[in-house]
């Protein structure tokens, strides 16, 4: 079927990279909605090929896959409620250059750290009343090269509390 084969090579796409990205995947992202009619049809096939008894292991192991890849696509389109982490820290001068080019098309305003490529994913997987707790460095709140990122960030959402922690 052409249709199962286009959302399957679609979401192959979406995770080629996902040893360097890991949860900055996000599959709502500028119209890669995965969560189409296309990729829930996908659901009981994959399950269907895996009841098979079946001796080839190829077939089987490639199913077993892609009902990983659709599970990991379910819950990083995902709304949450809270959001709670001690995001990563990778200043741009130590990515490699798939993640340095994801986050310059996916977070341009936030792209000069990881770490700030991690807060509007976070926010982004918050549904509607939903909460960020995180930590991140300080640096964000006061350098002119987050600028953007914090005007934005102080426009759009309500900031409940910010904590200053010291070292250790």
């Amino acid at each position: 079927n052409e249709r199962v084969y286009n959302s399957m090579a679609r979401l192959h796409s979406l995770f080629k990279d996902a040893p360097v990205l890991g949860s900055l995947i996000n599959p709502r992202a500028q119209g890669e909605n995965l969560f189409e009619a296309e990729f829930h049809e996908l659901q009981p096939l994959l399950e269907k090929a895996l009841a098979q008894d079946t001796k080839d292991d190829n077939a089987h192991e490639m199913a077993v896959t892609a009902r990983g890849l659709l599970k990991a696509a379910e819950i990083l389109a995902s709304q949450f409620t809270l959001v709670a982490t001690n995001v990563p820290y990778l200043g741009r001068n130590n990515q490699d250059e798939v993640l340095m080019a994801y986050c310059d098309s996916h977070h341009p305003d936030a792209k000069v750290d990881l770490a700030m490529c991690f807060v509007e994913r976070c926010l982004s997987f918050c549904g509607k009343g939903a909460s960020i707790a995180l930590v991140t460095p300080q640096n964000w709140l006061f350098l002119d090269n987050y600028r953007k990122l914090r005007q934005k960030c102080f426009k759009t959402y309500a900031w409940n509390c910010v904590a200053r922690l010291g070292a250790r």
